[in-house]
């Protein structure tokens, strides 16, 4: 059992060192955007972004979590069948979402209460979620074979060319909001060309419709609980926008990216929860060890809160330079 604790745990710090870079740079472009972004301009970005997340997951609705499942009781040789099935499915719904979306974008950007010189930020918004949602596949087929160095280097250099990008864009060419977008779509462009020779290495241009049907059976009941997740997660943007005001949003959401050091323990531990999980959950002592597994989560978890509970003043009020502080004054 210690051997399988040990396993779990190796996995975690390799994922957490992409994980951990990774959220780091992106968080230090939090302190930028409040030096260099009007409120109002922070507040679009932030509520955009809450309608970012919420829309990945009606677009994988569920197939990362049924490939990560049936190829992981799958034998050797059909592996490439099940990737291929999800992967293509994938793809094909994708590029049908997306196809609705830009010939309803006017419909949505009205709905969304959006002034109308941000409507063609969402233009931008339509391939981030095209090219991020067509790669979680290839990535959750990494987690499977543990190949964690190789999902850490991509990740780590998506967040430096999006960290990169922005900096030049904001600073140099003062491009303001849309940078941002810009950016984030260059490194999720640059994700997928990454991976494509993995997708190659695994893809038959054939899809399996019986075990479609039972992916879909099994991924669909993952989409209204991950829906419901998401919106307890993001509810609060759109509520406190209709509520008050683009400003107020920044000034919120600014201040709450400092709940990022928990979150990064979290998701670290989730990359390699869930293909550990799966590979011992027939083991005879699987009770046990997942017991011992949540203690051990819970006990540092609780460690980290503490911690962050007592010094999150200090922490957003760190001078980063002269006379600048980690968050601006006027959030």
């Amino acid at each position: 059992m210690i051997e399988k604790i040990k396993e779990l745990g190796k996995d975690t710090a390799v994922y957490g060192i992409s994980t951990i870079i990774g959220r780091f740079l992106n968080f230090l472009l939090v302190p930028f955007y409040t030096w260099y972004l009007s409120l109002d301009d922070f507040g679009i970005y932030t509520y955009i972004y809450a309608i970012i997340a919420f829309l990945n997951i009606v677009y994988i609705y569920g197939m990362d979590s049924a490939f990560l499942k049936y190829s992981s009781v799958s034998e050797q040789e059909h592996k490439k069948e099940v990737f291929s099935t999800a992967f293509l499915f994938v793809t094909l719904t994708n590029v049908i979402f997306s196809c609705v979306v830009m010939a309803t974008i006017g419909l949505i950007a009205k709905g969304m209460d959006l002034p109308e010189k941000y409507y063609h930020l969402l233009y931008y918004v339509v391939f981030i979620l095209l090219f991020d949602t067509v790669t979680l596949v290839p990535f959750a087929h990494l987690r499977l074979k543990r190949s964690t160095v190789k999902f850490a280097v991509i990740k780590i250099l998506n967040i430096m060319i999006n960290l990169g990008l922005n900096i030049v864009l904001i600073v140099v060419y003062k491009m303001g909001i849309e940078a941002i977008f810009i950016s984030n779509l260059a490194a999720s462009v640059f994700s997928f060309i990454a991976l494509i020779p993995e997708i190659f290495r695994n893809l038959k241009l054939t899809l399996n419709m019986v075990l479609l049907k039972r992916m879909l059976k099994f991924g669909l009941p993952y989409l209204p609980a991950s829906l419901a997740a998401m919106i307890v997660e993001i509810i609060d943007v759109p509520v406190l926008r209709s509520l008050t005001n683009d400003a107020t949003v920044a000034v919120y959401r600014a201040n709450y990216k400092l709940g990022i050091f928990m979150m990064l323990f979290v998701q670290m531990f989730r990359y390699a929860w869930q293909p550990f999980f799966l590979s011992n959950a027939n083991e005879k002592n699987a009770k046990e060890l997942f017991s011992k597994i949540l203690s051990l989560f819970v006990l540092i978890a609780c460690l980290i809160w503490v911690i962050l509970s007592l010094f999150i003043s200090d922490i957003a009020q760190i001078n980063v330079m002269k006379g600048q502080t980690l968050i601006d004054q006027k959030y």
